[in-house]
């Protein structure tokens, strides 16, 4: 009996000793399911509006159609943007029934954006601190802070440390 007691407290002691792992998402597996999650349920939007992990860029492509009056054909001109994920410093929010939108913010101007026409040549450039990360559909209040907390963790895969900052929305006056 007492040596049932004495190989009792060790197996214990075994147990208590090994490090227990702690089971994170992979890198590959974070990327997967944002960018999943950024699919919009509205079909309008599908082909204009796309998000995609390139290395370590998030970088969102918003295809704007037009009409050229003289050919009467239908263009696009692209409005990407990339921000490098180990350089976001502050993520918040704003949720509301038809989108969430999430600012991603850095200390210097590391958000890229350009303008390029049909034939890929850059129209214009931009840099700035901000870069807005929407997804248009109507989410349940559980689906933010799941968004908020992959964001961090795949900043932190990517070398980075951020913060969260809640938003406070102003009331309209009138």
């Amino acid at each position: 009996m007492q040596n049932l007691g004495l190989k009792l407290i060790l197996a214990i002691a075994i147990a208590l000793s090994v490090p227990t792992a702690t089971f994170a998402q992979t890198k590959e597996a974070t990327e997967a399911w944002i960018i999943k999650q950024t699919e919009p349920n509205n079909e309008s939007l599908k082909g204009e509006f796309k998000y995609s992990i390139e290395g370590d860029k998030l970088i969102s492509r918003h295809e704007i159609p037009y009409i050229l009056q003289s050919a009467g054909k239908l263009n696009y001109s692209v409005i990407q943007k990339s921000i490098p994920l180990k350089s976001i410093k502050i993520v918040s929010f704003v949720h509301t029934k038809k989108y969430v939108s999430f600012n991603l913010i850095c200390e210097d101007d590391c958000m890229h954006q350009q303008s390029l026409t049909n034939d890929k040549k850059v129209e214009s450039e931009r840099r700035s601190k901000k870069f807005l990360f929407e997804i248009y559909a109507n989410l349940d209040k559980s689906f933010p802070p799941r968004l908020e907390k992959a964001l961090l963790h795949l900043i932190e895969l990517n070398g980075g440390k951020a913060k969260v900052v809640k938003i406070v929305e102003q009331k309209e006056p009138f």
